[in-house]
């Protein structure tokens, strides 16, 4: 109401008091309807006009508070959505100075906290996005006409603290002596010789890199190749140990050696090791750099009673990239996928909550030329790789749904039209793909990433259709499609072994052997004759895969003893 009287005023209830007086809630509740005097006009309003030249002249006064500390940074208010309109920005640009050497002048530390999206969830009032007046610049330049369309930011400058004042004026951002000293005990700031480490971040960016491009390649690998040891490079220890950790995966066995480790699994466990121990001395500051380090570790595959696991550390990660960009995004989306249909789990991200807009060529053509040919380039199958994965990635969710999802019907009791809805899906996916990225099975291609693909791909036939091969129905036309997705499965598998190729292959390629095994090891139990012999050969083949990956990617090994 425009008017309420004393009683409704209080009680924060709608008032009729300008249509008659008493009102009726006064009226029914017995009581005196006094009208308050308004206080409408009585205070003059600032016109819209007025409030931009306040902000604009707060901007400009912006470069003579330069010299505060970081907690003196202007800070626009907002509420942006989960994902950007422009393309993705390189994830690894946050980093604005150089390390600074530790104590011992060997370790440098963790960069200071650069600003950055803080994002409370829709149902918060307030989104703090600290930045400077540079970057809203520029992306009041990259909005462009859009930018009338959204809600007015207002700036403000965020005062020092006592604390962040003395944090600024330690030079190892708040880090105990006694601290320091846990840290160089434990081997955690500890690195190899540069030179002999050089093979493996080359194997990083060659094999790992283009399947989830989480880094700034020409960045990274400018930075590295200007450097003759550690201590000139320009990047975190924890990013470091963690991109060892992928390249110890891919690198040459005399690599490993030359990096002081006797064998693949030893020198992983170290990486792996020193960057936990970083993690929970909460070493890293830059909150992107420590979204692409947990990330990478979570590709570390331990004992099956390890806690910190790779459901572990993609949640920590998923909780801190809901505000960053799509290259970030859909690399952690497309691998909590693959980790909860290896896991047999829900998923936990949600595409009913994901807004971000789907992956594309732009955001991962940015680094065609390289800086030093020996980190790689990125490559057209590079991009086909990355972005069909993607879209096979929400498949899975949806298979994952029917499968895991609580409260949802099983595979088993699924409609024939939910089932007919996937498939179709899965082979408008496969006919969408590139002739240069489909693979005959006659003529066997070089090309690891459309061997992974078409891995992914028949994985998804096993499990949308695997319930029917499960019932004993082996006549069934859905039983005939996961008999088929498996051998081609062990076909492929069976090729890049020849080819010398399994072994640069993602984590996924396990899971997709697994799977074709099992079906073949159940052919096996039902079968007689030929059908039972070729199945046997099939199901070797796989074993043979599977104990080669397993030289560069950990297995269960107890699940895998069951079939040897």
């Amino acid at each position: 109401a425009k008017h309420a009287c004393r009683e409704c005023n209080t009680r924060r209830v709608r008032c009729d008091v300008m249509e008659k007086q008493p009102c009726s809630n006064c009226v029914a509740a017995g009581a005196s309807c006094q009208v308050l005097p308004s206080r409408r006009g009585r205070y003059p309003r600032r016109s819209r006009r007025l409030l931009q030249s306040i902000q604009s002249e707060s901007n400009t006064q912006a470069p003579s508070e330069a010299s505060v500390p970081h907690t003196g940074q202007v800070t626009p208010l907002g509420t942006p959505s989960h994902g950007n309109s422009t393309p993705d920005a390189p994830a690894s640009q946050t980093y604005s100075a150089p390390e600074p050497q530790a104590q011992d002048g060997s370790s440098p530390s963790s960069p200071t906290t650069t600003p950055g999206t803080r994002f409370f969830g829709e149902s918060n009032f307030l989104t703090l996005m600290p930045r400077d007046d540079e970057g809203a610049s520029a992306q009041s330049n990259l909005e462009g006409n859009d930018r009338n369309n959204q809600k007015p930011r207002f700036t403000f400058p965020m005062p020092a603290t006592p604390q962040s004042t003395a944090l600024a004026a330690e030079g190892n951002s708040g880090r105990s002596p006694g601290l320091m000293r846990y840290l160089r005990d434990e081997g955690a700031l500890t690195l190899p010789d540069f030179e002999s480490c050089r093979p493996a971040f080359e194997a990083y960016f060659s094999w790992f890199h283009p399947a989830y491009p989480i880094l700034d390649r020409a960045l990274v690998a400018r930075r590295l190749a200007s450097a003759s040891s550690f201590s000139q490079v320009d990047l975190s220890r924890m990013l470091l140990q963690t991109m060892l950790l992928i390249g110890a995966t891919y690198c040459d066995a005399s690599t490993i050696r030359a990096m002081g480790f006797e064998d693949r699994s030893q020198a992983k466990t170290a990486f792996y090791t020193r960057a936990r121990v970083l993690f929970h001395a909460d070493w890293e500051k830059d909150e992107t750099v420590l979204m692409q380090s947990l990330f990478l570790m979570s590709f570390w595959r331990g004992a099956p009673a390890h806690v910190r696991d790779v459901r572990y550390w993609l949640g920590v990660v998923i909780t801190l990239a809901e505000s960053y960009g799509r290259r970030m995004w859909w690399s952690i989306y497309v691998r909590e996928r693959q980790a909860a249909a290896a896991l047999g789990l829900p998923s936990r991200i949600r595409d009913d909550d994901c807004d971000i807009e789907p992956l594309s060529a732009l955001d991962l053509e940015f680094d065609v030329n390289p800086v030093d040919p020996s980190f790689g380039s990125c490559q057209p199958e590079h991009v086909t790789y990355a972005i069909k994965m993607v879209e096979i990635a929400k498949l899975l969710g949806r298979i994952i749904d029917l499968h895991f999802g609580p409260g949802h019907a099983s595979m088993s009791s699924a409609s024939p039209n939910t089932l007919q809805d996937l498939n179709a899906s899965l082979e408008a996916w496969m006919a969408s793909l590139p002739e240069n990225m489909k693979y005959s099975p006659d003529h066997g291609t070089d090309s690891v990433w459309a061997c992974l693909l078409h891995l992914a791909y028949n994985h998804l036939k096993i499990l949308i259709h695997r319930n029917s091969f499960l019932r004993l129905e082996s006549t069934t036309p859905g039983s005939q499609v996961v008999l088929k997705a498996a051998c081609r499965i062990s076909r492929i598998a069976e090729d890049m072994s020849t080819q010398g190729i399994l072994r640069y292959g993602q984590m996924h390629l396990i899971t997709s052997i697994f799977s074709a095994l099992c079906i073949h090891t159940i052919t096996i139990r039902r079968g007689t004759g030929l059908t039972r012999r070729l199945a046997e050969h099939r199901a070797e083949a796989c074993l043979l895969c599977l104990k080669e990956v397993q030289k560069y990617w950990r297995i269960n090994i107890n699940v895998l003893d069951f079939f040897l």
